[in-house]
């Protein structure tokens, strides 16, 4: 069975909370992560063994190795951006 390769966007309290579980489960593996920042991508991807970070969200929606997208981010206007 292959792997359900998942990527996330946001890194606040909730993103770290999925995540705990999300490393538990078999048959899922953290593909990316995107922040804001670099420095808060690079922490969560060391943090949970993410193989790729982002910080520009078209790149990350345009990876094909990304199957499925957690959003775990606030509505922020940047959020509502992601829309378009």
């Amino acid at each position: 069975m292959e792997k359900v390769r998942l990527g996330t966007i946001g890194s606040g309290v909730i993103v770290h909370s999925v995540l705990d579980n999300v490393v538990k489960a078999e048959g899922i593996t953290i593909e990316a992560v995107y922040s804001r920042t670099q420095e808060k991508a690079d922490k969560l991807a060391h943090a949970y063994g993410a193989r790729k970070t982002y910080t520009d969200i078209a790149s990350m929606l345009a990876d094909d190795d990304v199957k499925v997208l957690e959003i775990l981010e606030a509505a922020t206007e940047e959020a509502k951006s992601w829309r378009k």
